[in-house]
């Protein structure tokens, strides 16, 4: 559902690419019609929210990167400290999705690359759905909260899909609706500066 247009209501997002992935007549040419119509993917407004929110990060504030693009796994890159920042960026601009998303494990993933107990840790995780391989990222979220209590999670739920309120609830984090893919940004942003920085270094 990440490909289709921003435009687009969940229930036509479904549709459509279900007719795209079974290769229904005329489906391919009603997508790019669809973008000609509502602009850009969800994944292109994502990628741009990201980049954007990137950059602008403190300077002290390293990011990690867990991209859940298919069932098969997840692409996990490391953190980043303000020198590779352009590293991450490039990355998230070439960024793409192959079908399904793996929600629980990029919760494991993502849990996994916290130091520590997680204290002063933040994941955001940016989603339009639901794992749709299987996975159950409520437990991972349990989990996480049970091995290191100090990390959050705040969930930016694209399209008020319902995705990921439990795993906000189990680690004392937010969800925040971006109802519309336009204030992706400044939803994102204030998902990410939920991070509390030490006075000496704001």
């Amino acid at each position: 559902s990440m490909l289709t247009p921003t435009g687009l209501n969940d229930k036509e997002a479904d549709a459509l690419m279900t007719r795209v992935y079974d290769e229904e007549l005329f489906s391919s040419l009603q997508l790019r019609l669809n973008y000609l119509l509502y602009g850009r993917s969800r994944l292109s407004s994502a990628q741009k929210a990201l980049t954007s929110v990137v950059a602008g990060l403190p300077d002290t504030v390293r990011t990690g990167m867990v991209l859940a693009g298919n069932c098969d796994g997840v692409d996990t890159r490391d953190y980043f400290d303000l020198d590779k920042r352009g590293e991450l960026i490039d990355i998230i601009k070439s960024a793409q999705v192959d079908g399904g998303t793996p929600l629980g494990k990029a919760i494991r993933a993502a849990g996994d690359m916290v130091p520590g107990t997680g204290e002063d840790s933040l994941i955001v995780v940016l989603s339009d759905g639901m794992d749709s391989c299987y996975g159950n990222p409520c437990a991972e979220a349990s989990r996480l909260a049970r091995i290191k209590p100090g990390v959050r999670i705040n969930v930016v739920d694209i399209g008020n899909a319902g995705a990921g309120g439990c795993l906000a609830e189990a680690t004392g984090g937010k969800v925040i609706v971006a109802d519309q893919t336009e204030d992706l940004s400044q939803m994102l942003a204030q998902a990410a500066n939920d991070l509390s920085v030490p006075e000496h270094c704001r």
